[in-house]
């Protein structure tokens, strides 16, 4: 690399770091760009999640970049998305920088929007020590998406919910409002049942993968089949999609609009939308209501790993876990002969996340399921299906 453009790495850094607003923890750091217009190169951040917080150009079709979280500390998820346009087709170098983090995402890229796919291996560099990456681009004047993984917006679960609703044994609600004012969604199924499955999914924006294992885990549980019809007989269906709608919408790293990580705030319940989650939860509670029977809360991490419970707390169908887990390695298997479910238990009621206070306050399974954030989509589809497929089989064959 050359001195010039050193210089500019370490000038886009320092620029980044004096955003933040003191030494203080939950320094506020949030300043993302709008765009960056270079005449015939334009960086688009006028879409929901998108996120970019510097950019300059530092010499022909080169420029440099930088994503900076919402506030800090927060754990590195160094989340960016933009579109990126040239009034003629040209290779377009950009370097993106972490000042704050280290590099995570692969950047995924997408013509339209909607399909995407890993950036070429020849076109990617990591660079300083995980800092800063290098991609080569290829932009044109009907414009090229980039992103950390796949966009899925508060528009996708707005439509994906609307058409679930659909469904003559399902309805949506609107559980409550986000710090903005934003509907969070609930889907509920309308068979009146005296077991719930409760699942939610995205409270952390980035973590994209896990948003894709549930959306097809719950669409496989709709299906209009012997398996999924006998399930909904038996069970009622509470399943919130999207629990931070604000940090989707400006392409936050982790946190809600109060700054707050909303799985350590289980227990706490500062926010607005664990609060929300609390209350319907609570009703289970209520003499003559239904009773919960699991609880799934889905997540991303570096790999696939399910966190369950501990059995001394799980006091109803303690035996559930283990059983599940074990039928979807063995199916797993015949797809993917070398893949391994991860359980990994543990149950801290002081740590804030989901699964510890419900573990704490009802006694039954409650799991983290993380998806691996490079995990082959074929395979996460596969995963949710026939992991959707065991909880319905052995809910069934347990509590029947």
């Amino acid at each position: 690399m050359s001195a010039y453009k050193k210089i500019s790495h370490w000038l886009t850094i320092f620029l980044t770091m004096l955003m933040v607003s003191g030494p203080s923890a939950n320094a506020q750091i949030d300043q993302p760009v709008l765009s960056c217009d270079f005449g015939d190169v334009v960086f688009d951040l006028s879409f929901s999640s998108a996120r970019l917080n510097s950019c300059q150009q530092t010499g022909d079709a080169v420029f440099s970049v930088s994503t900076a979280p919402e506030n800090v500390p927060i754990n590195p998820s160094p989340w960016y998305a933009f579109k990126l346009y040239s009034e003629t087709p040209q290779d377009i170098t950009v370097y993106l920088h972490y000042p704050l983090s280290r590099h995570r995402y692969l950047p995924k890229i997408s013509s339209d929007g909607v399909n995407w796919q890993p950036i070429a291996e020849q076109d990617l560099q990591v660079l300083f020590d995980e800092k800063a990456i290098k991609m080569r681009l290829q932009a044109g004047p009907d414009g090229l998406w980039v992103a950390a993984q796949e966009i899925v917006d508060n528009r996708f679960y707005d439509e994906f919910t609307s058409e679930l609703a659909n469904l003559d044994f399902l309805d949506r609600q609107i559980l409550g409002l986000s710090a903005e004012g934003r509907p969070i969604y609930t889907l509920r199924t309308t068979t009146p049942a005296q077991r719930y499955v409760v699942m939610i999914g995205r409270q952390h924006p980035p973590e994209i993968t896990g948003a894709l294992a549930m959306t097809q885990f719950v669409e496989r549980i709709m299906r209009d089949e012997p398996l999924a019809n006998a399930f909904r007989e038996q069970y009622g269906l509470l399943i919130t999609p999207n629990m931070n709608p604000d940090g989707v919408e400006r392409g936050f790293w982790r946190h809600n609009m109060g700054g707050i990580d909303l799985n350590r705030d289980w227990g706490p319940f500062t926010q607005p939308e664990t609060r929300l989650m609390r209350d319907q939860l609570n009703r289970f509670l209520e003499p003559g209501m239904p009773t919960l029977s699991l609880f799934l809360d889905f997540h991303s991490t570096n790999r696939d790993i399910f966190y369950t419970p501990t059995l001394e707390v799980t006091r109803h169908l303690p035996e559930f876990t283990d059983l599940w887990l074990s039928q979807v390695q063995a199916r797993m298997q015949q797809i993917y002969p070398e893949y391994e479910v991860e359980a990994v238990p543990g149950y801290n009621v002081d740590s804030g996340v989901s699964k510890s206070w419900i573990s704490q306050m009802f006694g039954v399974p409650a799991i983290t399921v993380e998806i691996g954030d490079d995990t082959p989509r074929a395979m996460i589809d596969s995963l949710a299906v026939i992991a959707a497929e065991e909880m319905m089989t052995q809910l069934l064959s347990l509590e029947n």
